[in-house]
């Protein structure tokens, strides 16, 4: 059994570094020897990188890409080892897109609609699908009729005007695309932002050859409608429950006060405090933009035995079934949401029931333990 080195970084709340500690931890349970390095102590790193990769390493392991720009003289230090460089991304491949270009490199991808646009944009890289998997908290989840909390929403404010005004500011035919695929996705459930862009320029008729959509101009075309459509999600669910009368605990950077009416800020926390959170809520709202694929949010509130309440989509409807593991949403029926969430608020030994089923099946099929074992039989496969 071959050695594999994982890199870890700065990431927000610290959630990824957790997420490679329970990866680490699977893949010892599969024999493997696992050597982790915090690449933000430039010293330590230093002197752990020059011991590790004298040794033969199967794998070097990263989330987001971290790493991948160390140097050794004047190459990328990765390009000059004999070994695969792997790397699981944990948002869209568009934020990714000019790091991915070690030899030898390998991309997971969490979402199918990821996936599908990282084989197009590079296909000459490894690459595949590799889910999200849960983490449970250091403390006993408490009993679901003790539990405090009745919605917890572990998430950051993202304010709708930055990415709004630098859309205004491009030509004006980009700008006129780029409105029109903000309303595509504002009107459509579970598109892929790149799906509407690329419907919005055939409605205003802008060429896929205009030389505005070449190279890293498309992808930060790409990055202003996922953070403007992230944050009118956000702020609109948010809006249904809090005019609903329906109060949530919300959790995370940047909230600024006076929004709401009921919900009740906490301020941020790490990653370990919102798993501690879970333990003590009975439903968690998961609002991730993730067309057809996972997040670690769902499995990891199920995991720590509140009821995941998600939008719905493709992969989750293969893996849980809407009222038995989980409660599903639709964007474009959000008015049906502060009464569905109401009517189970009203029956608390229903919502237990449901999140005791999630709870056992995340347990089966979807934490980041499990995961080890998806991805060594990718990564050593042929």
């Amino acid at each position: 059994m071959g050695k594999i080195l994982i890199y870890k970084g700065l990431y927000q709340y610290d959630a990824v570094n957790v997420f490679a500690d329970e990866l680490a931890e699977g893949l010892r349970l599969f024999g493997r020897t696992v050597v982790t390095v915090n690449l933000t102590d430039h010293e330590s790193a230093t002197a752990a990188l020059r011991r590790e990769l004298a040794e033969p390493c199967e794998l070097v392991l990263s989330f987001g890409g971290v790493g991948w720009d160390l140097k050794s003289g004047n190459d990328l230090l990765h390009n000059a080892l004999p070994y695969p460089f792997a790397t699981i991304l944990v948002d869209h491949p568009l934020y990714h897109i000019n790091r991915l270009v070690i030899k030898r490199m390998k991309a997971s991808c969490f979402d199918r609609s990821h996936l599908c646009f990282l084989r197009r944009h590079k296909p000459d890289l490894d690459s595949f699908l590799l889910a999200h998997g849960g983490c449970s908290a250091e403390d006993e989840p408490m009993p679901f009729e003790k539990r405090d909390i009745s919605i917890l929403c572990p998430c950051s404010y993202i304010d709708s005007e930055p990415p709004l005004q630098r859309i205004k500011k491009q030509p004006p035919q980009i700008e006129k695309c780029l409105l029109a695929a903000a309303e595509i996705l504002f009107s459509t459930h579970g598109l892929p932002v790149e799906h509407a862009f690329e419907k919005a320029v055939r409605e205003t008729n802008l060429s896929t050859e205009d030389p505005l959509l070449e190279g890293n101009r498309y992808y930060d075309y790409l990055g202003l409608l996922d953070v403007l459509h992230r944050a009118r999600k956000r702020l609109g669910i948010l809006n249904a429950l809090d005019k609903a009368g329906i109060p949530v605990v919300i959790c995370g950077n940047s909230w600024p006060k006076g929004l709401f009416t009921h919900h009740e800020f906490i301020g941020p926390k790490n990653f370990r405090e919102v798993l501690s959170l879970m333990t003590r809520s009975r439903c968690v709202l998961n609002m991730a933009l993730v067309p057809d694929g996972s997040h670690e949010r769902v499995f990891s509130a199920m995991l720590n035995g509140a009821l995941a309440l998600s939008e719905s989509n493709p992969f989750y409807e293969q893996h849980f079934t809407d009222g038995r593991h989980i409660l599903f949403y639709r964007w474009t029926e959000l008015d049906l949401l502060p009464e569905r969430i109401s009517s189970f608020l009203s029956k608390p030994d229903a919502m237990a029931k449901i999140a005791h089923t999630g709870q056992r099946r995340a347990a089966e099929h979807h934490t980041w333990k499990q995961r080890a074992g998806t991805l060594l039989s990718v990564l050593t496969k042929g």
